[in-house]
């Protein structure tokens, strides 16, 4: 996320300077032109799936804590969901390199997104579409599921992580208490076999003095 937004930073910069300082003419070539669309799209995409990887893993982390455990699979983990989110960023971004482009009408010239050749505006239209779903549909529905189910098992914890069969913290109560009821159990028949010493003794020196 750190290195979309500095790219993201690098190219948005000079972009809003030059439309700041020239609206009807672009000074910044073809590949600026490209290269702000494409990374902008970039930064947004890498954005929005880390925020979903952050809202998995908190899920994973709160919902089923026993099953989280620090390791190397689990830095490889992470480094495999990082790659992903860059790879899928770059597809959803890879369309954009094909139709940004400058258009000259003298004495103007803009950057603009150019369909003509890619389906036109039916083409644009699915690919905003897809886009929305994407980047913002299907986001949305996963960080909302995940926030909620969070919010559930930390307001009511006892019934919902006690579903698990072995490590949930119900059974390691329950496990608890059966320990200390037998530790119990223990001292207080330990006690009632000194008790009934005790009164043997005392019976046997009421028996040896009034012999």
């Amino acid at each position: 996320m750190a290195i979309s937004d500095m790219l993201s930073t690098i190219f948005a910069i000079p972009t809003m300077l030059a439309i700041e300082i020239s609206p009807n003419y672009w000074p910044l070539g073809v590949f600026m032109c490209g290269g702000t669309r494409v990374i902008s799209t970039i930064s947004v995409s890498v954005s929005v799936y880390t925020m979903v990887a952050l809202a998995l893993e908190r899920y994973q982390a709160i919902v089923n804590p026993f099953r989280v455990r620090a390791s190397r699979k689990t830095y490889r983990k992470t480094l495999i969901v990082m790659v992903i989110i860059w790879l899928v960023s770059c597809g959803i971004a890879a369309p954009q390199v094909f139709v940004v482009t400058i258009t000259d009408i003298p004495p103007f010239k803009y950057c603009v997104e150019d369909w003509t050749n890619h389906g036109g505006m039916k083409g644009n239209r699915i690919y905003t579409v897809v886009a929305f779903v994407v980047l913002f549909a299907i986001p949305i529905v996963v960080i909302c599921v995940s926030y909620i189910v969070i919010i559930r098992t930390l307001w009511h914890p006892e019934p919902v992580l006690g579903e698990d069969e072995s490590g949930s913290p119900t059974n390691e109560g329950n496990t608890s208490r059966s320990i200390y009821t037998i530790h119990r159990a223990k001292k207080r028949r330990k006690d009632n076999l000194h008790a009934s010493n005790s009164d043997c003794r005392i019976l046997n020196l009421y028996a040896t003095v009034f012999r």
